[in-house]
């Protein structure tokens, strides 16, 4: 092409094109780490929602997760993999709150709500696989009331060990020395089957089964004291020292009463 040919296609062009040719500029490529940082904020995102899905089953005030499985109290009883830890007997006067529900993959956890317009409390009961259990208390003791200050007061709450589940009681009404709350408790089939239950010592629910006859004589009378009498007894027996956990058990003289 000459240049007579050149000059005679460029006046041909649109002027537009040949401003918006002269003007062109690349974009700005957005450095690599800022692409990194938004996808490291969404995976942030997603663990913390996977968080606080988990958390909700120790929510004060329910949870919002609709569960895998709905249950009558019936059902949750004859439930093959929670029934046996599920109690046949609950609070007088506390109603069911909805129906049972299981969440997760379908056998992770049980949960019922029940509640007591006369006492204004809420009792939770839930069962939970004891992998998923000690994935999210890695350090929480079993079997020993736990108190935790809320806006509505203090509240209960007690982990039950149930071989490869955990049960959780949670309300407001006093567990301790609570004949009802050990009733309820007892009631499960896996205590009726065994031919056990379990018994307060202070704070924490011993069973029957690692006790001899003498202790359930000794912890019967030591249950009937006053707290301030029971501050004042020096002696307890060695196998409830034992299997209540507390290390001073040689250091203590047994009795029984």
């Amino acid at each position: 092409m000459n240049a007579k040919k050149f000059s005679d296609a460029m006046s041909e062009l649109d002027t537009k094109y040949v401003e918006e040719a002269l003007n062109y500029k690349k974009k700005d490529k957005k450095p690599i780490w800022i692409k990194w940082g938004a996808m490291a904020a969404c995976l942030c995102i997603l663990v913390v929602g996977a968080s606080y899905l988990f958390a909700q089953f120790d929510n004060e005030h329910g949870s919002d997760i609709e569960p895998v499985i709905e249950l009558t109290l019936e059902e949750a009883v004859n439930n093959e993999t929670f029934g046996k830890l599920f109690p046949t007997w609950i609070f007088e006067d506390y109603a069911r709150e909805g129906s049972v529900g299981i969440f997760g993959d379908g056998d992770t956890v049980l949960s019922a709500r029940f509640y007591s317009e006369s006492h204004v409390d809420e009792l939770v009961i839930q069962i939970a696989s004891r992998e998923s259990f000690y994935s999210q208390h890695p350090d929480l003791a079993l079997n020993t009331v736990i108190y935790r200050e809320t806006t509505r007061g203090t509240k209960n709450q007690i982990y039950i060990d149930g071989g490869d589940y955990v049960v959780l009681y949670s309300c407001f009404v006093s567990m301790k020395n609570n004949s009802d709350f050990l009733k309820m408790v007892n009631s499960a089939a896996c205590f009726q089957e065994q031919g056990e239950s379990l018994v307060w010592f202070g704070d924490r629910l011993i069973k029957t089964g690692d006790l001899s006859e003498t202790t359930l004589q000794w912890l019967d009378w030591y249950n009937g004291l006053s707290e301030e009498e029971q501050l004042a007894i020096s002696a307890i027996p060695a196998d409830l020292l034992e299997a209540s956990g507390i290390s001073n058990a040689e250091d203590t003289e047994a009795t029984s009463e």
